[in-house]
């Protein structure tokens, strides 16, 4: 299983409509062979690091999905100009241990 974290550092004055549009978003990723779970983590204190995390079977299936039409259409509409401070940062780790 592989965990996928997208880290998006989101200027304070656009939380808000950031935690918005994932709320309301249509999303097909329950649908996808190999999607196991999504979290969207928001941060504490005065960090601005969202962490938009999905969990996988293998890589080939989070592959599949990236490259399919349901994921251009969900990345479609972006954050207005100044609302992501900063390039998202992608991490992509196997799970070795679970307890």
């Amino acid at each position: 299983m592989i965990v996928v974290e997208n880290r998006i550092r989101v200027a304070r004055d656009f939380r808000n409509e950031f935690e918005e549009r994932f709320k309301n978003r249509q999303s097909n990723l329950k649908k996808f062979h190999g999607f196991v779970r999504n979290y969207i983590l928001k941060p504490t204190g005065n960090d601005d690091e969202y962490v938009v995390m999905t969990l996988w079977d293998n890589r080939k299936d989070f592959d599949t999905w990236t490259d399919s039409s349901d994921f251009k259409e969900s990345h479609s509409m972006p954050m207005p100009q100044g609302a992501i401070l900063d390039r998202p940062v992608l991490k992509i780790h196997e799970i070795i241990q679970e307890i």
